[in-house]
């Protein structure tokens, strides 16, 4: 006589892989917000210590056997992935909120934040055309005040002290402003590649869940 026996992986995929797969998303979802909102280190903190409590309570629940089960597998890879997000978010952080002194290096500004960024479409170029027009998303900055030779004006004769002193003012405004504007140039550049890198690492981790999702569901129907 033959008994046949086969698990009931419903209740499986109900009880532990569906929760598994949700927390895992959310791990990912982490690089969707946008830095500024200030929540993003502890969202990821909390998501991770969240799949490390569930992950607890299922290894309590899952029959010993010499043999590692793959719902263990793909818990080990959603903590590693969480663990990795809290990494990336930390660094990416760091990189949008950061006193950067020095540009971008002039590489990783040509392919990542202005090609891979422009194809991701989080760049903008300031040279593009729309409707046959040459239109797109500039960044402003204040001209500064033109100053002109007024001694040339005056045919020669020299300007009161006065007039002097708000020709010094004038230049000393001028170049605050350039300073300004180049401060304002340096800081897009590092948001820019933050924007860049917070994309790539959420496609990437999205594309990690969803495969590593399916496998372990097809695996886990066909025992």
């Amino acid at each position: 006589m033959t008994i046949g026996l086969s698990r009931r992986y419903t209740s499986y995929i109900g009880n532990i892989l569906a929760p598994c797969i949700l927390l895992s998303f959310l791990a990912a979802f982490v690089f969707y917000l946008p830095a500024e909102c200030g929540e993003k280190i502890s969202f990821s903190i909390t998501n991770l210590l969240a799949i490390v409590l569930f992950q607890q309570l299922i290894a309590e629940s899952l029959p010993p056997s010499d043999e590692t089960p793959y719902i263990a597998s793909f818990f080990t890879l959603i903590i590693s992935l969480g663990c990795i997000s809290v990494v990336a978010t930390s660094i990416i952080l760091k990189v949008h909120y950061g006193r950067h002194k020095k540009p971008v290096n002039a590489v990783i500004n040509k392919y990542i934040v202005r090609g891979l960024g422009s194809f991701l479409g989080i760049y903008k170029d300031q040279k593009c055309t729309v409707m046959g027009s040459s239109q797109c998303f500039k960044r402003v900055h204040p001209s500064p005040v033109v100053i002109t030779d007024i001694t040339k004006k005056n045919n020669g004769v020299n300007p009161s002290e006065e007039l002097k002193e708000i020709m010094a003012d004038i230049r000393k405004f001028n170049e605050q402003i350039d300073e300004r504007k180049k401060e304002e140039e340096l800081l897009e550049t590092w948001t820019d590649l933050a924007s860049v890198l917070d994309r790539i690492m959420l496609i990437l981790c999205m594309f990690i869940v969803f495969t590593a999702s399916i496998v372990v569901t097809i695996k886990l129907i066909k025992r």
